[in-house]
């Protein structure tokens, strides 16, 4: 039987409210070179219609990685049967599960917007160069539109936006912070605590975990990693 492990997904796509769903993040190690064996899984998932909410394929050193998002609610007694039925498939070397329903009840994935790299309980932690690549397409295809769409998403680009607020709203630089995280949340997107505000510049200013490992070595021992917490709703 396939031993449950936790398993972090990496560059999930985004996350939306669904709390009804019950999601299972599975894992699907396959020897490189056997591309027949990613249709079979795939065939199985379908064998059994339970959904899928979401699917990646990674090419690694020595293998390739399928990701799949399944929606078992209704059909979690047919989860043990089909893993079995995977880890039967020639040239699969590992099946990972993890019931992600158990440890974040209030979220299911979807397949938009940008990477990011790890799903917490209530908020999202940004890949530094997936967040810097994003960044800089919204630049080259909406120039300095992308302000507006920046900031429908919660993201503060500092100086500028805090300094237009004071001007055009008489708010103080704390004000304007507080009015801002409230509107973004509302939008669907907001700066959620770990977030300091830089009176001298002034500016919004967050920052972000490089890694999964970073935020378990910050949680464990005192340190000066950068740390920033997006959450939607």
């Amino acid at each position: 039987m396939p031993r449950s492990r936790k398993v972090y997904p990496r560059n999930l796509l985004t996350v939306f409210p669904k709390p009804s769903a019950e999601l299972v993040c599975l894992l699907v190690r396959i020897k490189q070179g056997t591309m027949d064996a990613v249709y079979e899984v795939l065939d199985i998932i379908r064998g059994y219609q339970i959904p899928c909410e979401g699917f990646r394929l990674d090419l690694c050193s020595d293998s390739l990685e399928a990701t799949c998002f399944l929606d078992v609610k209704g059909r979690a007694d047919l989860l043990n049967s089909m893993l079995w039925k995977l880890q039967r498939i020639k040239g699969v070397s590992e099946v990972l599960y993890e019931r992600l329903y158990e440890r974040f009840p209030d979220f299911a994935v979807d397949v938009f917007h940008y990477p990011l790299l790890v799903l917490g309980e209530r908020a999202l932690f940004f890949n530094v160069s997936s967040l810097g690549e994003f960044l800089r397409w919204l630049w080259m295809h909406f120039g300095t539109g992308a302000a507006a769409l920046l900031f429908n998403m919660g993201v503060s680009i500092g100086r500028r936006l805090a300094s237009n607020f004071k001007k055009h709203t008489r708010m103080t630089v704390i004000e304007a912070a507080e009015f801002f995280s409230i509107l973004a949340r509302a939008g669907g997107w907001g700066i959620f605590e770990k977030v300091r505000l830089d009176l001298e510049m002034p500016s919004l200013v967050f920052r972000v975990y490089d890694n999964w490992e970073a935020f378990q070595v910050r949680e464990v021992l005192p340190s000066k990693m950068p740390a920033c917490l997006l959450t939607k709703g």
